[in-house]
């Protein structure tokens, strides 16, 4: 969600609106720590192992570079400007 918002390189060049992010981490943060709760317990959920996390960071990281590359390709090499498209001057 936040690489692809954006032309620019995120969270360096260009920082995503406070009420997305905050939604954001806390859709992520809930969402991880809710099966190592009681209610968690309850509904059929069972906590995941260390390996599942260092697995998820893992293709987190490479899903980020490769969306990024992705863009930098869509921009540069297609030569792609919205403003052009919509009748915009740039």
């Amino acid at each position: 969600m936040f690489v692809i918002r954006t032309r620019r390189i995120p969270f360096l060049t260009s920082r995503p609106g406070k009420w997305l992010a905050l939604f954001i981490i806390s859709f992520v943060a809930f969402g991880t720590i809710f099966p190592y709760t009681a209610l968690g317990k309850f509904v059929g959920m069972a906590p995941l192992p260390a390996g599942f996390w260092v697995i998820v960071i893992l293709i987190t990281i490479t899903y980020l570079f490769l969306v990024d590359a992705a863009k930098v390709f869509f921009y540069k090499i297609c030569n792609y400007d919205w403003r052009r498209k919509i009748g915009v001057n740039p």
